[in-house]
């Protein structure tokens, strides 16, 4: 007789595991999809059905869940991994956030044992103003507080060498959004102490907050909460947020380190290669480490590097140039040794301050660059997806931002630099390319190619609000009985070179006068140990244009009285005149603002000043 054979029965539960598992199994069907180029238009949403898991751990949607810094360490939530430790490898550099546009950032880090280095890159949600005008900076957001979404959060990891700076460009991130850096794999107290944060820009940069800093050598002993960095770091987190910060001067104490490679490398030809190759290699570390002191070591240093805004440093090589002109290094038969310091002082600049912007051009070798984008949009844009201005990587409306330089001159060092943010230029002057492209016999203060871009700058009709920036001051006479024979030929102000001095300040005046009021010029730089605002007048075009001299943000001060606080220049035809110098640390915000009036821009400047505690030794006496 024929049996019955009836359906087995499906085990209670499994539907609704299934149902759970279906919207996850799409998922990856669709991101092999875009991977293989099959999807269709019918998937242009994928990027949204992403799904991670919630703190009570079912999945959800990415675009839609929220999450705290404490699930930052949970696997499946904000990043694929969680955030996980490792107690053999410490954090010696960074984060450091580099140059930051509407949608790229460079991130540089250095650690002490060789690793897999893990990036964590978290999208911070927006917070209410709590209170503010404004959405209150980063700096002012404590970590515990902030929200994070999944959608627009990645990770990279890159295998690092120790003790050896790596340069992270991501790309394709979101305008005007705030992200926190975190990483991976290194040890858990370095976890929440070394974490970086910063905003790209909008779209369209209507008015733009800069910090001014420059000089970095801290005393014999720690002088707590009256370091100005720490000052600094605390005034940033009152607002507004800082956009970029540039170093006029280094901020490492390189002088040391620099003292310690030449001995190094004295009288270098009469060793071997194998001993040449380790003195190099020692000489090296001594100048890396100079960079980690200050860094790394200098807490409220490394907190400013982290956390307030996006770091431009002008040229300043972890070199004493004077060193080099002096009689022994004229001697032909030390001049490997002195090539060999500047090689070597040249490949240490390269790692840390070039790197913070060069890296995000197509031609800045970065160790790492990550395009961030998700992977439906990635996969529409196609070849697409990068616009062109001079051979450069730059997004679609490349109009807004944009880097020039020309750091690849085979036969003169050229290490200036020029950043369009919108209709706001900051152009970075180098006075040391010069001196060391000859070391030490040439007069010129910047080279041909450097005045060529500066009057490729002017002649750009884009432009409204221009920002020249200088390690030394551009109008800043010496005494005539304080400038014995005996001192160093490296000019001390572009008052030593007049003619160039005078054709400079003609441009400025007349690219200013053409499109008056809608124009405005602002001359910042570096000093040579006191801080102080002022005005240069051209008496002929009844115009003036703001001057700022800062300096030292941590060091030494000292008096004017070696220099003339105002003077005349071209017959007359220019006058400048500065306020009462500050003897105090100092550091400088500028905040210019394009939108606050109909046809002129508005640049004002503030000087910020922290007194140096009686008693303070230095480490020279």
């Amino acid at each position: 007789p024929q049996r019955e054979i009836s359906a087995p029965k499906r085990p209670e539960g499994r539907d609704r595991r299934e149902e759970r598992a279906r919207p996850l199994l799409h998922a990856v069907i669709q991101d092999v999809a875009w991977a293989m180029g099959i999807a269709t238009e019918d998937d242009e949403g994928a990027e949204d059905e992403s799904l991670v898991r919630d703190r009570g751990g079912r999945w959800v949607n990415a675009g839609s869940a929220e999450f705290g810094f404490e699930d930052l360490r949970r696997a499946f939530c904000v990043f694929r991994d969680g955030l996980f430790d490792n107690p053999d490898v410490r954090v010696r550099i960074g984060p450091v956030v580099g140059k930051v546009t509407n949608s790229s950032a460079v991130i540089l880090v250095e650690v002490d044992t060789a690793c897999d280095l893990v990036l964590n890159i978290a999208r911070a949600r927006p917070c209410g103003a709590g209170g503010w005008d404004f959405e209150p900076p980063l700096a002012a957001r404590g970590l515990e507080t902030m929200r994070f979404s999944a959608s627009g959060s990645f990770s990279v990891c890159h295998s690092v060498e120790p003790r050896r700076p790596y340069s992270f460009v991501l790309e394709g991130l979101r305008p005007d959004t705030a992200y926190v850096a975190l990483l991976s794999n290194i040890c858990k107290e370095d976890l929440s102490r070394c974490v970086a944060l910063f905003r790209t820009l909008p779209e369209v940069v209507d008015s733009l907050r800069l910090l001014i800093v420059s000089g970095h050598r801290p005393p014999l002993r720690a002088i707590g909460a009256a370091n100005p960095w720490q000052r600094l770091h605390d005034l940033a987190r009152q607002g507004p947020e800082v956009s970029v910060s540039l170093h006029l001067g280094s901020t490492v104490d390189v002088m040391p380190a620099a003292d310690e490679a030449a001995k190094l490398l004295r009288d270098l030809t009469s060793y071997t290669a194998g001993a040449r190759k380790d003195l190099e290699r020692r000489a090296r570390e001594t100048l890396r480490n100079a960079y980690w002191e200050a860094w790394g070591r200098h807490e409220p240093l490394r907190k400013v590097l982290s956390e307030v805004g996006s770091h431009l440093p002008i040229f300043a090589p972890p070199l004493d140039i004077d060193m080099l002109k002096l009689a022994g290094y004229a001697d032909p038969s030390v001049s490997e040794d002195r090539h060999t310091l500047m090689r070597i002082s040249m490949d240490v600049y390269k790692e840390y301050q070039r790197a913070l912007w060069q890296s995000c051009l197509s031609d800045g070798n970065p160790d790492v660059r990550v395009d961030a984008r998700d992977d439906s949009v990635r996969a529409k844009a196609g070849a697409t997806r990068i616009g062109s201005r001079g051979g450069q990587w730059e997004d679609a409306d490349d109009r807004e931002f944009w880097t020039r330089h020309r750091t690849t001159s085979s036969t003169t060092i050229e290490e200036w630099h020029m950043h369009r943010y919108g209709n706001i230029c900051v152009l970075m002057l180098d006075t040391k390319g010069a001196l060391l492209s000859k070391l030490g016999a040439t007069s010129t203060l910047i080279s041909a190619l450097q005045l060529q871009a500066v009057n490729e700058v002017l002649r750009d009709p884009f432009y409204k609000v221009l920002v020249l920036a200088c390690d030394i001051p551009f109008m800043l006479d010496m005494l005539p009985e304080c400038s014995p024979a005996g001192m160093t030929q490296t000019p001390l102000s572009w008052s030593a070179c007049p003619s160039k001095l005078v054709s400079l300040l003609e441009s400025l005046f007349e690219w200013k006068q053409k499109q008056y009021p809608e124009r405005e010029v602002v001359l910042v730089s570096g000093g040579p140990g006191f801080g102080t605002t002022g005005d240069v007048c051209d008496h002929k075009l009844g115009l003036s244009i703001p001057v700022v001299i800062v300096g030292p943000t941590l060091g030494r001060v000292c008096a004017p009285t070696m220099w003339l606080l105002q003077n005349t220049l071209a017959g007359g035809r220019f006058s400048y005149v500065y306020r009462a110098p500050l003897d105090r640390w100092n550091f400088c915000m500028v905040d210019i603002d394009l939108a606050a009036s109909q046809r002129r821009p508005t640049v004002e400047v503030q000087m910020v000043d922290v007194p140096v505690p009686q008693g303070t030794a230095w480490p020279d006496g």
